[in-house]
This record gives C-alpha cells, structure tokens and sequence, in this order.
C-alpha cells in the first residue's frame, strides 16, 4: 500500500471516529494522523541511515563523528586486556547488524591497524561459517583472519576433500600466499580428526607455488596449539621439515622461551635457527639488534640463516624500503650478508640451495 493510500484510509478512519466521538474535529484528526505518519518515516530513515547493510559497512565510519571515532579505536585497543577480546570488540560494534560479515568489513576496513584485527577477524570468520555466510570478496583484511576462522569451522564441518576445492575459489591466484597460509591453519584446526602427516600430505597435493605457504600456516597452527615439536618435523620430507623447524621456531622466538631456544641447539637443524631469528625479531618489533645475541648462539651457515630471519623481518617493518645489506652490515660479517639473498629464498621455497654441512649446522659459540 503506498503512502497516499495509507493517508486516505486514514483520513476516512479520522472522519468516522470523529463522528463516533463528537467531540475533535475531522480536520484536526487528520492534522495528528498526518505528523505521526512523518514521524514514523523519519524514524525509519533515521535507522537505515545509522545501521548500514553489508554493502554500507565500509562507509559507517562517516556516520560517526570524529570524536566517536577517536572513542571507539581507543576502545578497540583496550579489548586487548579483555578476558575475551573479540567479544569485547563485537559489543562496541553493536550499532552495526548482527551479522558477522557486515562487523569483519567495518572493522578491517576503519581501524586496520588498531587492537587484534586478524585474531577478530578469525572470531567473524568463525560466525560467518557457523551462520552459512558466504565468503565476502574482501576477504584479504586482516592479513586473511576472516579466510582463516572460517577454515577452522569449515573443514570441521564438510572435510578435507572438499575444502581444498572450495578454497580455491575463495584464495584466487595460486600465488596468494597469505590465504593459502590461512589454509594451512585451517588444516591444522582438525588435528584431532588427521594426522599430520594427512594434512602435510594435504598441502602436498596443492601446486608447487603454494605448497609452502599452505605448510608454514600448518605448523604453525600445530606449533601453537598442540604438543608438536621439532622432534615431529624431523619425521617430515623436505621441504616440509625445513618449513617446521623454522615455524616451531619462530614461536619459540616470539615467546622468548629459552627452552625452545636450547631445543633447536641441541637438534642441530638449521630451520630452527632461521625461524628463532624470525621469532626474537617479530617479538622484537622488528629491530633486528635484538635479535643478535640469539643468533650468535649459532655458527657458520646456522648463524646466518638466523640472522637472514632476523633481517627478513626487520626489512618487513619497514616495508621492504630499507638497505638491508647496510643493515646487514651493520651487524654481521661480510660472508653472512653476502649469503642474505640465498638463505631469504628459503622463506618461499622451504629449501637451501647448498646443503648446510653439519660442520655448520647450530651448534653453541663458545667463545
């Protein structure tokens, strides 16, 4: 029923009580009905206009002020001390539909860079495979986070099998190496239903160009939710077990854990020692001088490719835009930066192009 309808049925609805009453007149009546009908449609407008759809999601930032902006990032970080972080976050964004796509793009999309984007994403992707959503296309916010929690969900849910088939679609190009990683966490959230040697098998059977991306998210999600260790990486194939060594490494850098420190000494395997460097620097924020004193643990080829992680990362903070010869230089010997592009093609081919001789694997400096 269109408006003008509505306002005519109303109108005859207004004479007839009007005779009924006898006592407001019909001209009145109307006059009431007519400013209530305004008021509701503005009320209405004024809801679409402040709860966004999916599609408005990415522009509710203009509907804030800037001092709501600056309140609500503020708030966004401190959820960081909450119990449960994501749910801490997923309040404040209660303006917004309860529908976990819409929140995912309004908070990629407004604050990047503020509080756990990725862990919260993964908290959306998880209510969005729960809830039959439909991965949205911009789905690479957050370093891949929503991708990566509704893998979780998702391979519980339908298998290895098909996943692999429907991820394709969701990750794109082959060279993707973000989703792919968020593929390989997901492959390690249903270690209770594979063996690892299943789901390596499974990253295996991807192309080339993806394989490895697919199996440093694997070992990584093992390395921080499961009793895995360097001992489980030794029963891999190349280039897979270089590829855990260095992502149980480079867990056991970021948490400053002397144990897994000592551990990747005494296995002598230099994937450890590339992701230790990786892990103390991240740790770190990214300042690779840090990272120095646990690298010199090491020596010979062991030494370098801790200080190659080490750099690699250092370089990432600063977006690719720093000289890292100088900074290599700054820190190491000339042998070791000379080696830096060799052992940084580690990090996308799993292998070393010469073999580390056990002379040089990681053994500690004694003087």
């Amino acid at each position: 029923m269109c408006l003008q309808q509505w306002r005519n049925s109303e109108d005859r609805s207004s004479r007839a009580s009007g005779a009924l009453l006898g006592t407001v007149p019909s001209m009145s009546f109307r006059k009431v009905i007519t400013a209530l009908s305004v008021l509701l449609m503005a009320t209405a407008l004024a809801l679409v206009w402040f709860v966004p759809t999916q599609q408005e999601s990415l522009g509710a930032a203009d509907k804030l002020t800037k001092t709501q902006l600056l309140k609500l990032q503020s708030d966004i970080n401190d959820c960081e001390r909450a119990t449960a972080p994501s749910d801490c976050v997923d309040n404040l964004l209660n303006f917004l539909p309860d529908e976990p796509v819409t929140r995912y793009l309004f908070l990629a999309d407004t604050f990047p860079g503020v509080g756990d984007c990725h862990t919260t994403a993964h908290f959306y992707g998880i209510r969005a495979q729960i809830a039959g959503s439909d991965m949205p296309e911009r789905n690479d916010l957050c370093e891949y986070g929503f991708v990566h929690g509704y893998l979780l969900k998702e391979l519980a849910a339908v298998g290895l099998e098909k996943v692999l088939i429907d991820v394709t679609n969701w990750c794109g190009a082959m060279s993707n190496d973000p989703c792919w990683h968020g593929v390989g966490h997901g492959l390690g959230s249903v270690v209770d239903r594979y063996t690892p040697d299943e789901l390596f098998d499974s990253c295996a059977s991807l192309d080339a160009a993806i394989q490895i991306s697919c199996a440093r998210g694997l070992a990584m999600e093992l390395g921080l939710n499961t009793p895995f260790g360097y001992q489980n990486c030794a029963a891999l194939s190349a280039p897979f077990d270089f590829v855990c060594d260095s992502e149980v490494g480079l867990i056991a850098g970021e948490g400053g854990g002397e144990q897994g420190t000592a551990s990747c000494l005494e296995t002598r395997r230099p994937g450890c020692a590339f992701g230790l460097g990786r892990g103390v620097t991240m740790a770190n924020e990214g300042d690779a001088e840090v990272a120095l004193a646990t690298c010199r643990l090491f020596s010979g080829d062991a030494l370098r490719l801790c200080a190659s992680g080490s750099l690699a990362v250092d370089n990432e903070y600063l977006s690719g835009s720093g000289d890292i010869q100088s900074r290599c230089k700054e820190l190491y010997d000339e042998m070791t930066c000379q080696k830096l592009p060799e052992f940084f093609a580690v990090q996308s081919t799993g292998r070393i192009d010469a073999p580390v001789d056990a002379a040089n694997a990681p053994v500690r400096n004694e003087d």
